[in-house]
């Protein structure tokens, strides 16, 4: 019998090629320059755990004949310049990036009908979870993860009065519950990663048009940190600084631009569909209007981005539907 991939199958097994074959080439550059060996222990895991996504993916496309490009490669790749990152960022940012590849995995192996491609997400499910739980008890020994704040064990069951349920705007909010809290600390975690990438990036680019989307997304990233810090404040509970610092001086990319702006439009899909999680999770009506403000302002950046690396000619289409009408008119 034919092997086959169903729509779903096809995409997710494309955008694991694609994306693991960028965290290949962004590894390798951590792992050029790191000094603590404990890290560069872990980033040899994370590279490996790539590598075999990039082969892995790679098997069940070629088996339909899929038409691949290298995606990302030695072009990519620049070994000479000086590092852009420190040890504890490289770490801090591998960290975010297995948190978000169990979201996209899990995504993938749900969304999946073949058996063999239903194990292939379970395996690299297993080898993405014991990532993060390597990258989280290594961070807490550094001393560089973002811990929620604590909040009270309540004295007895209670349940939502309807009147303060949503309460966020008129009169005194009503106390910023737990779903809110974890929601709002994984957005901020996430954007000061985000503001950190860009502020490398934004020092080492050399194209003008590309220089100007990043600094506009660091802007808006430092305003979003903002928004979300305020957020915490207003309920009395601890914020988390940025980590600035973190980034060195160098001003020659380690990376190529295109590599650059696939890693910034990642980034950007990856805070909006954060953002939606968070409305869906969030009661207080507050709240709520300033996420959804953040997802349409994350939106746009992400069009933009969209549109500038379309202009680069670096936007490989996914895969697509017939088009019956080009068919018939033939």
């Amino acid at each position: 019998m034919k092997f086959q991939l169903n729509a779903s199958e096809m995409t997710n097994l494309w955008t694991t090629y694609i994306s693991n074959s960028a965290s290949v080439i962004i590894l390798r550059s951590f792992l050029h320059y790191v000094e603590d060996s404990d890290i560069k222990t872990f980033l040899e895991q994370g590279l490996q755990n790539a590598v075999k996504s990039v082969s892995g993916s790679k098997l069940f496309l070629d088996r339909i004949h899929y038409p691949l490009t290298e995606s990302f490669g030695e072009a990519d790749l620049n070994l000479a310049a000086p590092r852009l990152y420190t040890d504890k960022f490289c770490l801090f940012s591998i960290r975010r990036l297995s948190e978000y590849g169990m979201i996209v995995i899990g995504i993938a192996l749900n969304t999946s009908l073949d058996k063999e491609v239903r194990q292939f997400y379970s395996n690299l499910l297993t080898l993405n979870i014991a990532l993060y739980n390597q990258a989280s008890d290594l961070s807490l020994i550094k001393g560089i993860e973002f811990s929620p704040p604590h909040i009270p064990t309540p004295e007895q069951v209670e349940y939502l009065n309807k009147k303060t349920a949503y309460k966020g705007f008129l009169g005194h909010p009503r106390t910023i519950n737990g779903l809110e809290i974890k929601e709002i600390v994984f957005s901020l975690v996430g954007m000061i990663h985000a503001e950190t990438i860009l502020l490398g990036f934004s020092q080492v680019t050399k194209s003008k048009d590309i220089l100007k989307h990043l600094l506009r997304g660091k802007e808006a990233a430092s305003k979003q940190i903002g928004v979300l810090q305020t957020i915490l404040k207003d309920d009395d509970l601890p914020t988390f600084p940025t980590i600035e610092d973190e980034v060195t001086q160098a001003t020659e990319a380690p990376f190529s631009e295109k590599l650059m702006m696939f890693l910034t439009i990642s980034l950007s899909q990856l805070t909006l569909a954060r953002y939606g999680i968070a409305v869906s999770q969030c009661g207080r009506s507050d709240i709520i209007v300033d996420l959804t403000r953040l997802m349409a302002e994350t939106a746009d950046y992400l069009k933009d981005g969209s549109d500038l690396m379309l202009e680069k000619g670096w936007l490989e289409q996914p895969p697509m539907a017939s088009n019956r009408d080009a068919l018939v008119s033939k």
